[in-house]
């Protein structure tokens, strides 16, 4: 069982502030804020990761609202991976500086593949 990470939504700040069409999630055990990079494939299919501020293993599987206070503006780098089964990549960062350092992603949003994706 994982817990369900959050979409967060407050269009006005999100189409201000932020650059490449990044996707916004809290976690809700630590509350740290993290953020995908959209695709067009994006939301087909569940992404399981480890939380990218605390380290606990989330789902991203619906998309539920929820209005932050504000995205922080600065994010840590940037962790890419590739799908071993489609070849999709995957960006994700933290917001602030820092970010879990044994980040996974356990499964691939684009085709759905239940296995981890190779970090590059």
């Amino acid at each position: 069982m994982y817990i369900g990470f959050s979409r967060l939504i407050n269009r006005d700040l999100f189409e201000r502030s932020l650059y490449g069409k990044l996707l916004h999630f809290r976690c809700p055990v630590c509350n740290g804020i993290f953020a995908v990079k959209e695709s067009k494939k994006n939301g087909k299919k569940p992404l399981i990761l480890r939380c990218p501020d605390c380290g606990t293993i989330g789902k991203i599987q619906v998309f539920h609202p929820i209005i932050p206070g504000d995205i922080p503006l600065e994010k840590s780098g940037g962790i890419n991976f590739t799908c071993k089964n489609c070849g999709e990549k995957l960006t994700i960062w933290a917001e602030g500086n820092d970010i879990y350092p044994k980040i996974e992603v356990f499964s691939c949003p684009f085709c759905g593949a239940m296995r981890p994706l190779k970090k590059i």
